[in-house]
């Protein structure tokens, strides 16, 4: 079902981003990706805040997902603000070069914002095996290799877990989710079993 969902993502985002033009699809790939570092990187301290607000409310439990869509969203904003405003006009390429650029920046963010979408569902207090999804790889089952990459949620993590070891490095400080835990993490401490 997710795989399905990640496929439906990237259709609509390739074609919306296919009306925008090459450049403006390969800014929001890259404002995607950034606005995801942001959230990721700042979501645990701020719903450790916001947490105890929530308590007692329909909302508890679900402060993280909160933070998560809150930071993504508002950064993404602010990115693509900036970057409309420092290119308010599309360059000219060949036809080729625009059509293949647009699409396939389209696909990439539509594939990443995919993987944020999932690691969001992830947080919620649900299910253990929501629409499906199975935290966990098993090189044995069948579709194991297609389990690596679809849904996007591991490529997301690995993403996020790399790039977040260098830029927001505070001290001594690990970046995101150091020991590859997220997945296993959230499945126990917010989702429930049958």
């Amino acid at each position: 079902m997710l795989g399905f969902l990640t496929v439906v993502i990237m259709g609509v985002v390739a074609y919306s981003l296919l009306r925008e033009g090459a450049l403006t699809a390969f800014t929001m790939l890259v404002n995607v990706f950034l606005a995801g570092l942001v959230a990721f990187n700042f979501w645990e301290p701020v719903a450790g805040e916001v947490g105890g607000g929530l308590q007692g409310t329909f909302l508890a439990g679900h402060e993280d997902s909160l933070c998560l869509m809150a930071l993504f969203a508002v950064s993404l904003g602010v990115l693509r603000l900036a970057t409309n405003s420092l290119a308010g006009a599309e360059p000219e390429y060949p036809p080729a070069v625009a059509l293949g650029g647009s699409v396939l920046a389209g696909l990439l963010t539509g594939y990443l914002l995919a993987g944020f979408l999932v690691c969001v569902l992830q947080t919620l207090p649900w299910h253990r095996n929501f629409m499906n999804f199975d935290p966990e790889v098993r090189p044995d089952v069948p579709g194991a290799k297609i389990r690596r990459v679809l849904p996007p949620d591991r490529v997301w993590l690995a993403l996020m877990r790399r790039a977040s070891t260098a830029p927001f490095r505070q001290g001594e400080d690990p970046g995101f989710d150091p020991g590859g835990s997220f997945e296993q993490r959230y499945a126990r401490l917010r989702r429930y079993a049958d």
